[in-house]
């Protein structure tokens, strides 16, 4: 046994001033102690470097009954901290030496003088050998100064000695001149380094003094006017909840900068009131003040209880150009939780700071928040670990014989490394026994791949100690990691040192770095009954590997059913027919780059799907449902009877929400994409639907955010289609219609498409369909189940993991009335194409958002990556799917030049066939500004409630065509008398201009009026300056011609409004409807042309139609024009119109409102929208936007037409309206000849006729050449 030295100056130490350096070879794993001593034994270290007073399990069992609980006279030593300090030397901070000086003789006295409770001591940083005392902390520090904290005007704390230590150094470069910081009941003192560099003083100053309660004479409670006291509750008494402050202990303290530019970064780690964790500035070096606080629970409140546990260092990722200085912390929740509480992220803007609560405010003190979703280029932070999130748990080997995630004690980040280095306690007084692990959680949480676990093979058994009361025998829930990044190792290497202290277990130094994939063996094929477990399993070391199972050649989602899909085996749960495929591992790896496994296939036998327990979904304000809810299973089909209330909600008049939906749900648990089916088979009520009763009694599919009666929900159903040949007042309505609700407590949005009529002539085959993409929903109807047509389309984001499934609901006040509804071939629509997608085009409004478009739909977990994507100039930090599904929107940071290329890999579409590799397209940014009009508060501060428009608009290019095409989710509540609250996109325009779009979509959201439009919006300026009311300065001189959204009511293609001065209200032609022929169409959204509920396509419609609008200026003449095609056009009635307050020079633009209001806001909101404010008023929310797509957008071109087909009887006829073009024919696609066929023209619409049975044939239009 080496005995320490006497101590040593600082100065003598510094000759290695840097940290300790551990260069040399790549490691066969991740994690590798570089030394280790533990009760259990020792880990390159010998026998005569062993700390003398590590005991070990061979150790005679102590007996100390005497001995206190963390007072000086602990039976068991305490290792509080490892601590860094030069390329040589390391000190170790030991809170209890396990010697009860009371009682102990001679020998054990002179060991304890040597390594003295709340002491530090040199270690040697390559061997572990101790060397000498360091510095040695009073067990009652503060009376040195004098400052009693037990003192009634002073803490009142219930004693002077410390419970819990953990000194820590600031970072000085000099390490002569480093200070020690310590958390000592309500105070956090420095000591300075002694001026002659002999180690540091032992009379401390006050850092910081958290105001806690104290006590005056009489026994009452010290407030905020009488002493340091701030109102924290407190009854006085010295114990139990309430009087908590009275322990008050510093659990988590780091240290971060020196001098001026010191941070203390420190919190009570405990459920203590007023212990949640606190950054702490200085101006000079000594006195500390508090400018940021952590939200573990209660708001963060001064006055109330934390959450408990301990923190990593404060990161700032630097990823996000909207926030460059946010900072991340990383807090784990043990041991004040229980062993279930794993650690969450928080983050806080200072450029956007979110100030403390308003009781006990802290003026200049802001708040870090829960943030755990993926924004500004941090992953979503989902914390993996055994028995959480529906993973498996087996206590005999989760912890025992691999690293599960439970126990986190203490975790660490650097804005140097990509990953947290964490140090797991082993169990604790419970019913399982579990080791300690150090271990590697990527910045999403999940468990590193590899090697990326060391077990410290202890459990609280291995050392019985009796205290005389109810205290541990042995633990390492103090246990402390602290991480070093080595920054001359190569940047793939991440190489870095973990310091690790383990309470009662031990200490020691770890080495951490990436290491290179080789792949041992792969996947093999697999056949599984329907209904049981499938697991596929890949042998690939190295680490860190990005894995990811790959289905048929789509990513397999993170998913409840899908246990490791990011890991080297993968469970599927219960396999379905659809689960059946092709399998394959695929990974990256910093150091080797991409690899892949050899494919398997699973083979499904059977037919299972993962029902869950069908469950009846109440109103929230009913009373109990006289009739129940029943599931019948046949051999084919199963019928759900549902019993119920009115088939749509109403306002509570008590909450003002939503009174819920009332219906029977058989549903599964999906997460990501998906595209389901079901046929029914029929639909009936009983008794009878009557003239007042279940007329809209329907049955369908539907996506519910959770089984709350009030959530979000999104519908496809057909309603009831009895048909009575005696009373037709007692027909059901027959029809299939897309419904939904936006938000939680919102009222139903009936009507999301037009009514699709004729359900009773399907039966039993009316199918059923709906898709999700990302956030895109697309529904659809069928006849046979594989010729489909698309009756409606959404964007509404739901989480990733959702509800989905069969419903039945009847329609009945009295609820004395069931539905009845039978079901078959519930499944999955199987994508078989083989052609894969094409990168079209790129485009950008702003520089900040790139719109990318593809040539059809693509998964949205392989768009999601970022790594995915390449640009010309700057960085991704963010992917989302757009409004259809074949866009994707990336979020980008440091683009400056107006011109720039993406090149895209990796990006699969439907049926997995993959975009090549490298695919490359040219953008630049657009002529066009995005804004929104209309009542904004704060516009650095979107969205408050009260705002209109709420939502921020966003206009999105995704082509960089001089007409572009652009994606918009945006609007506000109206652009009508009470003012325009419209998402604009627009420039100027000088003189006359032909102005001209197509709008290719425009979806009708839950919570809207009858009258959203969208259109052409004509404007001097964005607002009035000679008069800046509310409402009144957005209501400036207008021209507007406008289509409306996607539904049965108003039926209207275009209408011309106008507001000719200013502060009046608008003016209006007569509205022209869908049904009113231009050419030979009628008007339609172009993936929406189907006129009933079997899908058939109205032949007067078009694959490439959209609603055309159009602006003429001719002086202060305006007019306005309508097209389905953009070749024949429609004038509107008393189109021309005198606009004598719009000056020669104008805003020309885009504009969409929602009608979800009529009146100026804050109070612009329809009753039901799902949101009040604190008075009952309804408000605006995160529901309430429109989603368009609009192309050619710019000044007028005339356009090619387009050539129509459709089917009449025997005979295809072809289509193409006006002059000056030739219909060309081919067999082959190669060689094309002029077409022979006769040409019929009637009313400037040329026609030919082709036979049904002749050979196949391609044709299309060219120009005619003059001359």
């Amino acid at each position: 046994m080496k005995s320490p030295t006497t101590t040593q100056s600082l100065a003598a130490l510094a000759a290695g001033a840097g940290m300790l350096s551990l260069s040399g070879p790549a490691r066969a794993q991740e994690i590798t102690p570089v030394w280790l001593q533990q009760i259990n034994g020792l880990v390159n270290v010998t026998a005569a470097n062993k700390l003398p007073i590590l005991l070990t399990p061979t150790d005679t069992v102590i007996a100390q009954p005497g001995g206190t609980y963390r007072e000086g006279r602990e039976p068991l030593q305490n290792f509080a901290r490892l601590i860094p300090f030069n390329a040589q030397k390391v000190l170790l901070a030991v809170m209890e030496n396990g010697i009860d000086e009371v009682t102990a003789d001679a020998a054990h006295l002179a060991i304890a003088a040597q390594y003295p409770d709340r002491s530090l001591v040199w270690l040697d940083a390559a061997t572990s050998a101790p060397i000498s005392l360091a510095w040695k902390e009073s067990m009652s520090p503060a009376d040195a100064i004098p400052y009693d904290v037990t003192g009634p005007h002073t803490g009142y704390q219930l004693s002077k000695v410390y419970q819990l230590w953990r000194p820590a150094l600031d970072e000085n470069p000099d390490p002569t001149k480093r200070a020690i910081y310590s958390g000592y009941k309500h105070l956090i003192l420095r000591y300075a380094p002694k001026a002659d560099g002999t180690g540091w003083e032992t009379t401390p100053t006050i850092a910081w003094e958290e105001p806690v309660p104290g006590r005056n004479d009489d026994g009452t409670t010290i407030t905020a006017e009488d002493g340091i006291g701030d109102g924290l509750s407190g009854t006085g008494a010295a114990d139990g909840e309430a009087s908590s402050w009275r322990s008050f202990r510093w659990r988590n303290i780091r240290v971060t900068g020196s001098g001026n530019n010191t941070v203390i970064y420190a919190g009570g780690g405990t459920w203590r009131i007023a212990s949640h964790p606190q950054v702490f500035t200085t101006a000079n070096g000594l006195n500390f003040t508090p400018i940021a606080r952590v939200n573990d629970r209660d708001e963060g409140r001064r006055n109330a209880f934390a959450l408990g546990g301990t923190s990593s260092r404060i990161v700032t990722p630097g990823t996000d150009a909207n926030r460059p200085n946010l900072q991340v912390v990383y807090h784990n929740h043990y041991p004040g939780t229980g062993w279930e509480a794993r650690p969450n992220r928080y983050t806080s803007n200072p450029g956007k700071p979110s100030p403390s609560p308003a009781y006990n405010q802290q003026p200049g003190v802001r708040m870090f928040q829960g943030d755990e979703g993926a924004a500004g280029g941090l992953p979503a932070f989902v914390w993996e670990a055994a028995g959480k999130d529906g993973l498996p748990i087996d206590h005999s080997i989760d912890g025992v014989d691999r690293y599960d995630g439970n126990w986190n004690i203490s975790l660490d980040a650097n804005n140097a490394l990509d990953y947290l280095v964490c140090v797991s306690s082993s169990s604790l007084d419970v019913g399982f026994q579990t080791y300690g692990w150090l271990a590697i959680h990527r910045l999403d949480g999940s468990i590193a791949s590899g090697n990326s676990s060391y077990k410290l093979p202890f459990m609280e058994s291995d050392v019985t100690v009796d205290y005389g009361q109810s205290e541990p025998d042995f633990s390492a829930t103090e246990a402390w990691v602290e991480v070093v990044p080595d920054l001359t190792a190569p940047g793939n290497l991440d190489r870095s040192t973990a310091y690790v202290s383990l309470e009662n277990g031990g200490f020691g130094i770890f080495t951490i770095q990436n290491t290179p994939a080789a792949l041992v063996s792969s996947p093999t094929n697999q056949t599984a009954v329907a209904g049981e477990d499938a697991t596929l399993s890949a042998n690939v070391t190295g680490s860190p590997n990005d894995f990811q199972w790959y289905h048929n050649g789509r990513p397999v989602p993170k998913a409840p059913y899908f246990q490791g899909a990011k890991k080297s085996t993968l469970v599927i749960r219960g396999a379905t027919p659809a689960d059946a495929g092709i399998y394959q591992l695929r990974w990256t790896n910093p150091i080797s780059g991409a690899g892949q496994t050899a494919t398997a296939t699973l083979t499904v036998t059977g037919n299972y799907v993962r029902w869950a327990d069908p469950v009846e979904i109440p109103s929230r304000n009913a009373e109990t449902l006289t009739l129940e809810g029943t599931l019948e299973e046949a051999a084919a089909s199963f019928t759900l009877s549902a019993g119920g209330l009115g088939a749509f909600d109403s306002v509570n008049a008590d909450t003002k929400l939503s009174t819920g939906d009332t219906q029977y749900y058989r549903y599964e648990t999906l997460t990501g994409d998906f595209d389901k089916k079901v046929r029914l088979m029929n639909l009936t009520t009983v008794p009878p639907a009557t003239a007042t009763t279940d007329k809209y009694a329907r049955a369908g599919l539907i996506v519910r955010q959770s089984l709350n009666p009030a959530d979000a929900t999104l519908e496809i159903a057909a309603s009831n289609p009895v048909i009575n040949e005696e009373d037709s007042a007692a027909n059901g309505n027959n029809f299939v219609r897309v419904a939904g609700r936006g938000i939680f407590g919102q009222i139903y949005g009936r009507s999301l498409s037009r009514a699709y009529s004729g359900v009773a002539n399907n039966l039993p085959n009316q199918w059923l369909r709906m898709r999700r993409v990302g956030n895109s929903f697309t529904f659809h109807v069928s006849t046979n189940g594989t010729a489909w047509s698309q009756v409606g389309e959404q964007y509404q984001v739901f989480p990733e993991t959702i509800l989905f499934g069969t419903f039945a609901a009847p329609d009945n006040a009295d609820g004395s009335s069931l539905a009845v509804a039978q079901f078959a071939d519930y499944g999955d629509v199987i994508a078989t194409d083989t052609v894969p997608p094409e990168l079209l085009s790129v485009g950008t409004i702003d520089k900040k958002i790139i719109g990318v478009k593809f040539s059809e739909p693509v998964d949205s977990l392989s768009a999601a990556p970022f790594g995915n994507y390449t640009l010309s100039e700057g960085t991704v930090t963010g992917v989302r799917t757009g409004i259809g599904g074949n866009t994707v929107y990336l979020n980008v940071a440091g683009l400056t030049a107006d011109t720039f290329t993406v090149s895209v890999s990796g990006v699969v579409d439907l049926a997995g066939n993959a975009v090549a590799p490298g695919s490359t397209a040219s953008g630049r940014r657009s002529d066009w500004t995005a804004t929104d009009i209309g009542y904004i508060q704060d516009p650095a501060n979107r969205p408050t409630l009260g705002d209109d428009p709420y939502p921020v608009g966003q206009s999105v290019a995704v082509s960089s065509d001089a007409n572009p095409e652009v994606e918009i989710i945006g609007g506000g509540s109206n652009a009508w008398n009470a003012g325009d609250y419209i998402h604009y996109l627009y420039r100027e325009y000088t003189g006359n201009f032909d102005f001209a779009v197509a709008v290719d979509r425009y979806d009708k959201r839950g919570y809207a009026g009858g009258y959203a439009n969208a259109g052409i919006r004509v404007r001097p300026s964005l607002y009035r300056t000679d008069n800046t009311d509310i409402g009144e300065t957005t209501k400036v001189a207008t021209y507007v011609n406008v289509t409306y959204y996607e539904s049965s009511d108003p039926n209207r293609a275009s209408i011309e409004l106008n507001r000719v001065d200013p502060g009046a209200g608008y003016g209006n032609s007569t509205p022209y409807a869908n049904n009113f022929q231009v050419g030979e169409l009628f008007g339609y959204f172009p993936a929406l042309r189907a006129v009933d509920a079997s899908g058939a396509i109205d032949p007067q419609s078009d694959p490439a139609e959209a609603k055309w609008l159009r602006v003429k200026r001719e002086g202060q003449t305006f007019s306005s024009l309508f097209s389905y095609d953009g070749v024949n056009w429609q004038e509107q009635d008393g189109s021309t119109r005198e606009m004598p307050n719009l000056p020669a020079s104008v805003l020309v633009g885009f504009g969409t409102m929602n009608d979800g209001g009529a009146s100026a806001p804050p109070n612009s909101t329809y009753n039901g929208s799902g949101t009040v404010d604190e008075n009952g008023i309804f408000q605006q929310n995160a529901s309430n936007y429109g989603v368009l797509r609009i192309r050619s957008f710019g000044s007028y071109t005339p356009q090619a037409p387009s050539l129509g087909i459709r089917q009449n009887g025997a005979w295809y006829i072809l289509s193409w309206p006006g002059t000056g073009y030739i219909l060309e024919q081919s067999a082959n696609l190669s060689t094309w000849t002029d077409s022979t066929l006769p040409v019929d023209t009637l009313s400037g619409v040329n026609s030919v006729s082709i036979s049904a049975t002749a050979p196949k044939m391609f044709f299309r239009l060219k120009t005619k050449q003059a001359g």
